[in-house]
């Protein structure tokens, strides 16, 4: 019996709906839920896609920051490009 609610659908909605106000951006979430990430500064540079912010841990200390955790999604004109993990380099 279905809710009427497709709760997997919902996030892929709510993200198509945002993507499509803008028209270049990177959100960063790095994959651990006591670390913030602030608003990425974005701009391109000789072709290459910079993206600067800041990470700080919630209570104020230092921490080290898990690479392959993280998920960096890209976003322009409309479309939306999710990377996980980072290497180093």
């Amino acid at each position: 019996m279905s809710s009427g609610i497709a709760l997997s659908n919902t996030p892929l909605r709510i993200l198509r709906r945002w993507v499509s106000r803008f028209r270049n951006g990177v959100i960063l979430e790095p994959g651990n839920p006591l670390l913030w990430v602030s608003e990425m500064n974005s701009r391109r540079k000789d072709g290459t896609l910079v993206s600067v912010g800041e990470v700080i841990h919630s209570e104020g200390r230092s921490f080290a920051l898990n690479r392959s955790d993280m998920r960096i999604t890209v976003l322009s004109k409309g479309q939306a490009v999710e990377i996980n993990g980072c290497t180093a380099g």
